[in-house]
């Protein structure tokens, strides 16, 4: 196994998501990391407690392609774990090199 290869963490699609490389330590874990923050609220949930005016303040200044909220509302960033915390911890234990973090601008999502 060889290690230092790029790997997307990706957040919420209101979340910064984050490009790391893998560590030596990495091994320990078979090269693999997390595919993401994790939830916190199931979709239904999240459905049922995330007000719009909720929503809206979490995806300020993302633009996305539905025009009501509570079609996507069961994806938003209060339904998951806070990203950053997630990748300093794998950081913190010498798995992953951060090397950006990057920002949402738009959100598409597909129904159906």
């Amino acid at each position: 196994m060889t290690t230092g290869h790029p790997v997307l963490l990706p957040g919420s699609m209101g979340t910064h998501s984050y490009i790391a490389t893998g560590l030596e330590r990495a091994k320990e874990t078979f090269c693999s990391v997390n595919h993401g923050a994790g939830r916190v609220l199931s979709r239904a949930a999240a459905r049922k407690s995330i007000t719009g005016t909720e929503f809206e303040e979490q995806m300020a200044g993302i633009h996305y392609n539905v025009s009501n909220y509570k079609r996507i509302v069961d994806e938003a960033p209060q339904a998951y774990k806070d990203i950053h915390l997630v990748v300093n911890t794998l950081a913190g234990i010498g798995i992953i090199n951060l090397v950006a973090n990057v920002r949402p601008m738009a959100v598409i999502k597909g129904e159906g």
